[in-house]
């Protein structure tokens, strides 16, 4: 096999297993720019060919798991609130979001000395990682 072909496959696989491991899509990609020296794109296009790897490998359609993964998520938030915690609904809701593609830009404004400034665009998530002091 020709080694750019086996080197390829090799970090796919790696990607995959990150994917199911619940890495973020920007820590497989500098990981992979780390040890392999890959630029971003091919980062993201490793990351479709473990996606489709993934996909291909559990059956069904993307509308299949999406649907999947919606009624998991409304399974919990249907709970008893014994059973989940106030973290875990309120995680399964953003996932619901995200799936739902209510996590779209939105524009906020901040005061500044008696006056409006508009703030950049920002996404929900974006929002919610800076609220809680988090700027990676």
């Amino acid at each position: 096999m020709d080694p750019r072909k086996k080197q390829i496959e090799e970090r796919v696989t790696i990607v995959a297993d990150m994917l199911a491991r619940g890495f973020r899509d920007g820590q497989i990609k500098r990981r992979l720019g780390a040890f392999y020296g890959v630029s971003s794109r091919t980062a993201q296009r490793d990351l479709a060919r473990a996606r489709d790897c993934l996909r291909t490998a559990l059956g069904g359609t993307l509308e299949d798991h999406r649907a999947n993964s919606l009624d998991f998520y409304r399974s919990l938030l249907r709970a008893d609130s014994d059973e989940v915690p106030a973290n875990v609904r309120v995680k399964a809701q953003e996932a619901i979001d995200r799936l739902l593609g209510l996590n779209a830009p939105m524009k906020l404004n901040q005061e500044v000395k008696g006056k409006i400034a508009l703030v950049d665009l920002l996404t929900s998530d974006r929002v919610t990682r800076l609220r809680d002091g988090n700027l990676n």
